[in-house]
């Protein structure tokens, strides 16, 4: 704000330039409107508006107002917020009153909203509720819509009017700080419209000019954040980001000192935080309109990080779950009991906030983890937090450097993973764990875990990635190339973050202790996974139907009374079956990659269609599954027209079902492929 902790503003000058005054979440409901007086019987507003009307005095000073500046050009209004919103919906009601050759019009409407504003799409005002995303909306539409409306587009005046407009939704009803402004609103009407213009001009003129606060910076003044509590708490438990700031910034001192001269500790640590308020600020979601969730969630994350160096959970269970497990799971957490000394403290948090600084320039990164309307899954944290500890003991480690790439891809990778996925809430310990054990041996390569594999949940370093991490090592100067082709495979659905199953295919021996990856051949075989499982059409099904019974079941059809299965439908239903090595399916889909991989020269369409051409049933007598199974082989009809690949079977019967739903009275929702009737 400025370098002086007090300042005289008016509302001209306090809504001005770019600022905007806003009401912090943590603050409680505008209720002037309908708190009583017990003096008179009257509410607060009428009192307030009263003394103005029948004040003859051309000025008055309305006492202190208590807030800090953060981000830049916004005042988080820490005490006053009754007196300060009360004033501007009585500016926006008799904004509505004056004509338009009024010269105190446009000052009137620059208390509301700035030009710049005015002309933009979110239309801001310059009043920001932060309490929640209701009240900001309403807020936002009333001074368009209400307050500012053209000639062409007047709102009869009355909140029964408001309430008829499109802009106006039910659930604002449901809003104390809406419904309490509404209020107000119609207060102010009905007690301006009792007086004369000579009343109105010179309550605008108070307005204006007359009526002036003392605005007390709080950044400014020793133990001002405990003052902040002092204020705002009024028995509403604080969010985490006004909860933490005066337990780190009250204790400082504001006297010079040799370590952080010209500055104070106080001055020191404040920019700190100012700067991490305005990182989060300019970098905010579109769905929000503070700092705070930002802040908060990067918290929580610092709190996960630090709080599993010391306590390593062991437990899924709910009764045993670490306070790192309870963060991870959303729940609330103390931070400040990460360290005694609160200056260690804060510079921890700064160290974790240069790296993820340097972090939010990777593309990747900020794209899939940063700056989100929610926070985090357990899954996304158990991808990102691992990256946000290499970074954070790593400091040297440049945003492009490869070693950053491979942590990236690493665990991005082992999240697609069923097990992993289901099992973050132990998981993603082992994984920040994994990292602290580069950092012990200082090793930015995570290739080389091998060489600490003792020390590393098998979940995470599996035979498979065992093998590939040794496979990255030998490679030497093809291991970029190399890397590339496994993480292209990664990526495919029908791989899913694994592709043991394509060892498989190109008959490795994972254990052996010279291991090998063939880049062409992985690269061929990637390529004909792109073209085949990744994209599975009805002549890749008809083709695998002549290696054998590779359906999966899909439940029961009861208007049939018949099983019903699946010939897949997509991607990962083959990735299921790959993967599963416990029902001999899956040598059925191996059999045919390997096929294809072998003679790679022939377009595949051209190898399922021999093989189909070449298929001869079983000369033993056939089942009526093994006939309907022949007939799906051999007419292409019947794939057609299974829209979604499904079929049942009964003790007589093969239905192809058109539709997933079957239903009695829709004879079209399935037709009979084979039959012993």
């Amino acid at each position: 704000m400025n370098d002086s902790p007090r300042l005289e503003y008016n509302l001209s000058t306090l809504f001005a330039e770019n600022r905007k005054i806003v009401i912090p979440d943590m603050q409680r409901e505008y209720c002037w409107p309908n708190t009583i007086s017990p003096n008179n019987g009257k509410t607060l507003v009428e009192n307030f508006l009263i003394g103005l009307l029948e004040n003859n005095i051309d000025r008055i000073r309305l006492g202190l107002l208590y807030g800090y500046e953060g981000p830049q050009d916004h005042i988080q209004l820490c005490d006053g917020q009754q007196r300060l919103t009360t004033l501007y919906l009585l500016v926006g009601v008799v904004y509505r009153k004056l004509t338009g050759n009024d010269p105190s019009r446009q000052t009137m409407r620059n208390i509301l909203i700035s030009d710049f504003e005015l002309h933009q799409d979110d239309r801001e005002p310059r009043l920001q509720y932060a309490i929640r995303e209701s009240t900001l909306f309403f807020l936002r539409d009333l001074v368009y819509f209400y307050f500012l409306c053209s000639d062409e587009n007047i709102i009869p005046e009355g909140t029964e009017h408001i309430r008829q407009q499109n802009w106006f939704f039910s659930e604002y009803e449901l809003d104390p700080t809406i419904c309490n402004m509404l209020t107000g609103i119609d207060i102010m009407t009905g007690l301006l419209n009792q007086h004369d213009t000579g009343k109105l001009e010179r309550l605008t003129n108070m307005l204006t000019e007359g009526i002036s606060f003392l605005l007390f910076d709080m950044q400014d003044r020793q133990h001002g954040e405990e003052q902040f509590v002092v204020l705002n708490t009024t028995g509403k438990p604080l969010t985490i980001t006004e909860n933490i700031k005066p337990v780190l910034l009250g204790h400082l001192i504001n006297e010079t000192n040799d370590k952080f001269a010209p500055k104070t500790p106080l001055q020191h640590y404040s920019d700190l935080w100012e700067k991490w308020e305005h990182f989060f600020w300019i970098n905010r979601n579109k769905g929000h309109h503070i700092s705070d969730n930002g802040l908060n969630e990067f918290f929580r994350w610092v709190f996960i990080l630090e709080h599993s160096a010391s306590i390593h959970p062991t437990s899924s269970e709910s009764g045993k779950l670490t306070d790192a497990q309870q963060a991870l799971r959303q729940e609330t957490f103390n931070f400040s009991s990460l360290r005694d000394d609160k200056n260690e403290l804060i510079d921890c948090v700064e160290q974790y906030f240069t790296a993820l600084e340097k972090l939010s320039r990777h593309s990747f990164i900020r794209d899939h983890y940063l700056f989100k309307k929610t926070p985090l899954s357990q899954v996304d944290c158990f991808e990102f937090l691992p990256v946000l500890l290499f970074a954070y003991l790593f400091p040297d480690i440049n945003v492009q450097d490869r070693a950053l790439l491979r942590v990236i891809k690493f665990f991005e990778s082992r999240a697609k993973i069923e097990n992993i996925n289901r099992n973050c809430i132990t998981l993603v310990f082992d994984a920040l764990e994994l990292i602290r054990i580069l950092k012990m041996h200082n090793e930015t390569d995570i290739a080389q875990i091998i060489n600490f594999s003792d020390d590393v949940s098998i979940t995470l370093l599996s035979p498979e990635e065992y093998f590939k991490f040794g496979a990255f090592l030998k490679a030497d100067q093809t291991r970029e190339a190399l890397e590339e082709i496994v993480w292209k495979a990664e990526r495919l659905k029908c791989c899913k973050g694994s592709i043991m199953y394509l060892f498989d295919v190109m008959e490795l021996d994972i254990t052996s202790e010279t291991p090998a990856l063939d880049i062409i051949r992985l690269s061929e075989l990637t390529g004909i996974l792109e073209n085949s499982l990744e994209k599975p059409g009805d002549l890749l099904r008809r083709a695998l139907l002549c290696r054998g019974d590779y359906a999966i079941s899909d439940g029961y059809t009861s208007t049939l009374q018949a099983y019903r299965y699946s010939l897949g439908n997509n991607p990962d239903f083959f990735r299921t079956i790959v993967q599963n090595k416990s029902d001999g399916k899956s040598e059925y889909v191996i059999d045919l990659i390997k096929h294809l991989l072998d003679n790679k020269e022939t377009k595949p369409q051209s190898l399922y269609q021999k093989l189909i051409d070449d298929y001869k049933p079983p000369a033993s007598p056939l089942s009526v599954w093994e006939r309907a199974r022949m007939a799906m082989i051999k007419d292409e009809s019947h794939l057609n027209r299974m829209q979604y690949k499904l079929f049942s079977v009964s003790d007589d019967r093969v239905y192809g079902l058109t539709k997933q739903n079957v239903s009695k009275d829709n004879k079209n929702s399935y037709f009979i492929i084979s039959s012993d009737v």
